[in-house]
């Protein structure tokens, strides 16, 4: 049975103009994210975001805990995003990670 994570995993899939964002540091996204994943510094969200996204993008964030992504969703939301969603933290995806370099 798939968790909601997987769920919402499958959701932003399915969405060509979804954007998959890892908020996790660098040297943990270099390590292992999930396929198809774009590494978001949550120090830099508001600054970055605009090279990626247009307000409308279906966002759908993760994290370690889910926390940074809770965090980042308020921020979004105040700059305008209308379509974020939380994943939650990383260890609720049982999938294969992929790493850089």
């Amino acid at each position: 049975m798939m968790n909601e994570f997987e769920k919402a995993l499958n959701a932003c899939a399915a969405d060509p103009a979804a954007l998959l964002c890892d908020l996790r540091d660098e040297e943990d996204y270099a390590a292992g994210h999930i396929p198809g994943a774009v590494h978001l510094r949550h120090d830099r969200l508001t600054q970055d975001i605009g090279e990626l996204a247009d307000l409308d993008t279906p966002l759908y964030l993760y994290c370690y805990s889910g926390h940074r992504c809770a965090q980042a969703e308020v921020i979004l939301q105040a700059m305008g995003y209308s379509a974020v969603r939380v994943l939650g933290g990383l260890d609720s995806y049982d999938g294969d990670l992929v790493e850089e370099g």
